[in-house]
């Protein structure tokens, strides 16, 4: 088909192509869901994935932090590094790095 003056004139004339060409128009870019939404949606789609990984590499270490907190020695290390506890026969001396 060769897109000449006339031939254009005669395609914008047709109500078939005008009726789809609105509704084209309309969809993509008025309707509550239209393509600069849908692109928004996939953007946050891609951050929730992302924050999903993560959330789930934070699992693993804590289950492996649940697990190693059953044996009592490593308790008791990880009680005087976070909480600085102390047992009532020691002192506790806490030593900060500069930088």
């Amino acid at each position: 088909m060769n897109f000449t003056k006339e031939n254009i004139i005669v395609l914008f004339k047709n109500k078939y192509f005008i009726i789809s060409f609105v509704f084209v128009i309309w969809v993509s870019f008025f309707d509550q869901n239209n393509l600069i939404f849908h692109h928004e949606l996939e953007g946050q789609k891609e951050d929730l994935r992302e924050k999903s990984e993560h959330y789930k590499g934070e699992i693993e270490k804590n289950k492996k932090l649940m697990r190693s907190l059953n044996d009592s020695i490593f308790l008791d290390r990880y009680a005087r590094e976070r909480f600085r506890m102390k047992k009532d026969d020691e002192d506790l001396f806490v030593v900060i790095e500069k930088q």
